[in-house]
């Protein structure tokens, strides 16, 4: 809106009516300087009225309404002011207000970031409540009261710290939880982007991060310039083009411990830095940053990927190819160790199963025939299943061809007919046995006379 303004005025400077230049220029200009960031006499005699009615007036009067962005914003064409720490959202009007709020619950986002995108005003993370949070709220016009605005992605655990906005990109890094004098308060070391399209956090980095890396400093929002000040240093971001100076504070005669008085445009004020000075110091932003052109730098800010990430996800790989191949060789050893012992029980099986000692196992002991044939007549059903066949000649616990070896040499020591194979009707490709019980019951009254 600033350059837009300089290249009008710059026009209006080359019109041919000479006199009507300063007239021209003067019109321009009146919109433009409308918005100071500086509430006058009767304006915040109004606003502190309002929180002493709610809060007590020595709340009200010690506070400092005058923080710059952080306080105000240009919401399309209107000047909107909002107290830290509170959501009272009023509307400047020359030199009155307007009360939009029909808010009641405060003091919970106290420092947040406050910022306008796309029409709509929106404050960033904040402390209060013994909490630093970390959440996105928006001002609802119509509604008139703060609504939560959900966010995907990275979300900072805690956002109390610097921030600017950039496009539609808000960079917030610096960010503190404050320990409320139980615990030492916790450091963020990342920065971070809200992609305000997406409403997506992501963890970015920057050649900037590495000089000055994320540390509890004083943060403040001036018109067009976020500024940092630490120490020794100071560090001044122009918001608009991602671009940083550097100045000695001692150049300057402040420090990080000097408290802010107000910010008016891009003019910061501060306390005296010591008794003998009276006057307040002042940092105009825009003179500095003239003077140090030549020491410009940008950010570049850049989405962060983790240096180990491509390595650790190679060594998770190998490590599940690993654990898989390993059960994979687990299981062919167990599986051959069954095929070894099954073997064995075959050959044993063979061996019970030869046709001498089947022989000699039925010739001499009859009784076992007789115990088979009985068991054959008291079956429940004549048509007998594999299993079933199996169950009661007894040789369930054989497998393979030594289970099937076994019921062929048993079966043929029964009378022909007796036991009969023949094809399921159910599955083609199993067979099932019926029983002659008249025929077994004949043979089994006859003494086994056609015991082979």
């Amino acid at each position: 809106m600033k350059q837009k303004a300089l290249r009008i005025i710059r026009n209006l400077a080359a019109h041919p009516n000479f006199m009507i230049r300063p007239l021209l220029c003067s019109l321009v200009l009146f919109p433009i300087c409308l918005f100071s960031q500086v509430l006058n006499f009767k304006q915040d005699k109004a606003v502190k009225k309002i929180i002493a009615h709610q809060f007590g007036e020595d709340l009200a009067n010690g506070l400092n309404l005058s923080g710059g962005r952080l306080n105000f914003q240009v919401l399309d064409q209107d000047t909107l002011f909002n107290p830290s720490g509170f959501n009272y959202v009023f509307q400047l009007k020359a030199d009155s207000l307007i009360r939009l709020d029909h808010s009641i619950f405060h003091g919970a986002n106290n420092q947040r970031f406050l910022f306008c995108y796309n029409h709509t005003l929106f404050a960033l993370g904040g402390y209060g409540l013994f909490t630093t949070n970390n959440n996105l709220l928006s001002f609802n016009l119509k509604l008139k009261e703060w609504c939560f605005v959900d966010c995907k992605g990275e979300v900072p655990p805690f956002i109390l710290g610097s921030a600017y906005k950039n496009g539609k990109f808000v960079y917030s890094f610096n960010n503190v939880r404050a320990g409320n004098n139980v615990k030492a308060d916790l450091l963020d070391s990342n920065a971070y982007r809200l992609d305000l399209e997406t409403k997506e956090w992501q963890r970015v980095t920057s050649g900037f991060l590495k000089k000055h890396p994320p540390t509890k400093v004083g943060s403040y929002n001036a018109r067009d310039y976020l500024v940092l000040v630490y120490n020794v240093s100071t560090v001044i971001i122009e918001v608009n083009s991602d671009k940083f100076i550097q100045i000695n504070n001692e150049d300057f005669g402040f420090g990080y411990s000097n408290a802010l008085k107000k910010i008016d445009g891009n003019c910061l004020y501060f306390e005296p830095y010591n008794q003998f000075q009276k006057e307040p110091t002042e940092l105009n932003i825009d003179k500095i940053w003239q003077k140090n052109l030549a020491r410009i730098q940008r950010i570049n800010w850049e989405v962060q990927v983790e240096k180990n990430t491509v390595t650790q996800q190679l060594i998770l790989l190998i490590t599940a190819f690993s654990l898989i191949l390993g059960l994979y060789f687990l299981f062919q050893l167990k599986k051959q160790k069954r095929l070894l012992a099954n073997a064995s029980l075959a050959d044993a099986n063979e061996l019970i199963d030869s046709p001498l000692i089947t022989k000699a196992l039925y010739e001499n002991d009859k009784d076992i025939q007789q115990q088979l044939a009985k068991r054959l007549l008291d079956a429940s059903k004549t048509e007998l299943t594999i299993e079933e066949i199996d169950d009661l000649l007894e040789i369930s616990h054989l497998i393979g061809d030594s289970r099937k070896l076994r019921r062929h040499r048993i079966l043929k020591t029964f009378p022909d007919g007796a036991i009969s194979r023949n094809k399921s009707n159910i599955d083609r490709r199993s067979f099932t046995y019926t029983l002659d019980k008249e025929l077994i019951e004949k043979w089994l009254n006859e003494g086994l006379t056609n015991f082979v």
